[in-house]
């Protein structure tokens, strides 16, 4: 396929009709090309940690020391934020709603915290994935 002088005929062509009538980018490799894929996990751990609404909580308590990914799940039924300070007297952080899941990448072992609004309780599930080497 020769490459479109017109933009719109461009951007046009970077997409493909799937089965079902859905819409997906087109990708294709340039004769030659090389791809490589490194850095496979070899270590996943699933945790499971109770947190509450009066302090900040370790998630997990005792965290992979090769992580490079984290996962956090609010199975909860009240919002929690995440903080990386667990000195925070108050309730800063990421918000996560209920039933909400955020990612993170690290490099280095590092400890997050979680901790619920106020008036939520004690004992609300939060769920931790780590993936590593």
């Amino acid at each position: 396929m020769v490459l479109s002088p017109n933009i719109n005929s461009r951007e046009f062509d970077k997409f493909t009709e799937c089965e079902g009538g859905t819409t997906a980018v087109r990708s294709k490799l340039c004769e030659g090309s090389v791809v490589q894929v490194t850095g496979g996990a070899t270590n996943h751990k699933f945790t499971k940690v109770l947190i509450n609404d009066s302090s900040w909580t370790a998630l997990p308590t005792t965290p992979m020391t090769d992580r490079w990914y984290i996962a956090i799940k609010n199975q909860s039924n009240a919002k929690i934020k995440i903080n990386s300070d667990n000195s925070e007297s108050g309730y800063e952080g990421m918000e996560i709603p209920v039933g909400a899941e955020r990612q993170y990448n690290f490099t280095e072992a590092r400890t997050l915290y979680a901790k619920a609004e106020s008036g939520a309780g004690s004992d609300l599930p939060v769920g931790v994935e780590e993936i590593g080497e």
